[in-house]
């Protein structure tokens, strides 16, 4: 079976989430790169982990967080902010982290809140050993160079096979975990919270959607048709109709127009005698 295709809609909306995802490279990674901020892509892959997850629950379709991306890492690559060599270097951990957060959201269903829990720990975590993976092993620095300007400073300068360097380390990540899941606990409360409450949220369009057995991106549509069809609007119509002759009636018979009417439920026999 052939993968249908994105949608006009849906293109738009993740394009529109990568032009955000990479106004915030640009913008913030430029200036935490200029006031060289100490572990500041851990704000850069928050933004990109809330992006990913807003994204995703808006067009709950494989591969969108990878498309996401690849337009945003191409889009970082030809601003050619920072130079040659930053501007080679940031798709990478661009691409890292959306592929990251498609992997595990695709592992199972969108509405799993520990599985996006998990996606925006690894992705944080990819945060701290982008440094050490992409300026210690693809730049050629080596890793403990990368070390005596990350995490030495933290701790006094130590060796890297220490036993305050690996409890740094470790400190280092549980921080950029709990980040991550702070991170999910925004997206989930703030930015997706009020289409939650009033029952039309993806998250909750998606849960429904895989009961019911219908499509995710079709449920909405099928809803509508249903609401809109001329079945459900003469059932509509008849209702009203019903609610409108269940109230208060004018009694008919003897004494029309005199003042003598009383009125009664429309299930009631008319006693035909004015009072």
């Amino acid at each position: 079976m052939r993968p249908r295709r994105f949608s006009n809609r849906e293109i738009a909306l993740l394009g529109l989430m990568a032009a955000l995802w990479s106004v915030v490279e640009i913008t913030l990674g430029g200036m935490i790169k200029a006031w060289r901020i100490p572990f500041g892509g851990a704000a850069l892959a928050a933004c990109g982990v809330a992006v990913l997850l807003t994204a995703r629950a808006s067009v709950p379709r494989e591969w969108s967080s990878l498309l996401i991306g690849a337009t945003t890492a191409g889009i970082r690559l030809a601003s050619g902010f920072g130079g040659a060599l930053l501007a080679a270097i940031g798709p990478i951990g661009i691409l890292a982290e959306s592929a990251i957060v498609e992997a595990v959201l695709s592992s199972g269903p969108l509405s799993s809140r520990p599985r996006r829990m998990a996606a925006g720990g690894l992705a944080l975590l990819w945060a701290l050993a982008h440094p050490f993976v992409v300026q210690g092993y693809l730049a050629g620095l080596g890793p403990a160079a990368v070390f005596r300007f990350t995490i030495a400073p933290l701790i006094g300068g130590d060796h890297p096979a220490s036993a305050r360097a690996a409890a740094a380390l470790l400190a280092l990540a549980a921080l950029h975990v709990g980040l991550g899941a702070a991170t999910v606990c925004f997206v989930d409360r703030v930015l997706l919270a009020p289409g939650a409450r009033a029952g039309r949220g993806p998250l909750g369009r998606v849960a429904d959607s895989g009961r019911r057995g219908f499509p995710p991106d079709r449920q909405g549509k099928r809803d509508r048709a249903r609401e809109g069809s001329l079945p459900a609007r003469r059932a509509r119509k008849r209702r009203g109709i019903a609610r409108i002759r269940i109230t208060w009636r004018p009694l008919a018979g003897r004494g029309r127009g005199t003042g003598s009417e009383r009125p009664h439920w429309w299930g009631e026999r008319a006693s035909g005698a004015a009072l």
